[in-house]
């Protein structure tokens, strides 16, 4: 089973190779055309569109539901993303970031 995705590929091997190579374009892309933004979590989830967006409807969204790609995935829960992001971005500028 695959993730919902524009592409209409229906093989996990095949959504993972799509997803590797149109989400390292898009980095390449971004190394060379930052993405303007205050680093915070609207930037974040543009960065995220950026990446994904040629991929996955959803891109760029806060999710609400959890997900995990394996038994063993560590996403964040999905209620926390916002309050978790809070903290990483006031943390940011104390740590160098």
């Amino acid at each position: 089973m695959t993730e919902a995705n524009k592409l209409g590929i229906t093989s996990a091997a095949a959504l993972s190779r799509a997803e590797a190579d149109l989400s390292l374009a898009a980095l390449l892309r971004l190394s060379v055309q930052p993405l303007p933004g205050g680093y915070d979590l609207d930037h974040l989830r543009e960065f995220h569109r950026q990446i994904f967006g040629a991929i996955y409807p959803w891109a760029g969204q806060l999710r609400t539901v959890d997900i995990a790609r394996t038994p063993h995935d560590l996403f964040c829960h999905w209620r926390f993303i916002e309050s978790y992001a809070a903290g990483v971005f006031v943390l940011s500028p104390l740590m160098g970031g």
